[in-house]
């Protein structure tokens, strides 16, 4: 039970931070589009 609830923490962990990067890298792609 406890090793799944660090393998769900570290899964989550991961997705935002992909979609932190995603964020930033679509920002950038804005900035230089305008």
């Amino acid at each position: 039970m406890e090793k799944a609830k660090i393998g769900e923490r570290l899964w989550i962990g991961w997705i935002e931070s992909f979609v932190g990067q995603l964020r930033s890298l679509v920002n950038s792609v804005r900035w230089s589009s305008e």
